[in-house]
C-alpha cells in the first residue's frame, strides 16, 4: 500500500543521503500506516526505519519513540524482517543513556535475528555495538 511506497522512497533518499528526505517519506509512511492501523510487519520496519534515521540524526528522544513502536510491532508478529536493526537501535539508544544491562539484552535480541537474516547492515551495527561493549570494558579495567 501507501505506507510501503513512502517507505520505500525514504529508503531510497537515505541512500543517496539526502536524510531530510528520507525522514519526510518515513513519517508520510508512519501517517499512511497509523491511518489504517495495519500494525504488522510492515509497521516494524516503518517504525524501525523512521527510528534509525532518527538516530542517526543525533534525534535520540524522537529515535526512541519509533524504536519502542517498532520492537511492539515486531512482537506482536511472527516475522523476522527487520527486528535486528529495530533491536540494535534499541541496543545503541540504551548505551547511550547509560543503560548496559537492557542494552545487553537488546544486543543479544539483535544478534539472534542478525544471525538468521545475515544482513550485512546488520552485521555492522552489531559489530558497532560489540566495540561499545569492549571499550565500556577496557574502561572499567
Amino acid at each position: 500500500g501507501l505506507a510501503a511506497c513512502y517507505n520505500y522512497m525514504g529508503e531510497i533518499y537515505e541512500a543517496e543521503g539526502d536524510l531530510e528526505t528520507a525522514l519526510r517519506n518515513y513519517m508520510l509512511a508512519i501517517n499512511s500506516l497509523e491511518q489504517s492501523e495495519m500494525m504488522n510487519t510492515k509497521g516494524a520496519v516503518i517504525y524501525t526505519n523512521a527510528g534509525h534515521l532518527l538516530y542517526k540524526l543525533g534525534r535520540s528522544s524522537q529515535a526512541s519513540i519509533y524504536i519502542r513502536k517498532g520492537i511492539r510491532c515486531c512482537e506482536a508478529t511472527s516475522g523476522i524482517w527487520g527486528r535486528s536493526k529495530a533491536y540494535s537501535c534499541a541496543a545503541l539508544l540504551a548505551i547511550e543513556n547509560g543503560h548496559w544491562e537492557e542494552a545487553r539484552e537488546m544486543y543479544e535480541e539483535a544478534k539472534a535475528y542478525a544471525i538468521k537474516d545475515e544482513n550485512p547492515d546488520s552485521m555492522k551495527m552489531i559489530k558497532k555495538i560489540e566495540d561499545l561493549f569492549n571499550d565500556k570494558e577496557r574502561e572499567g579495567r
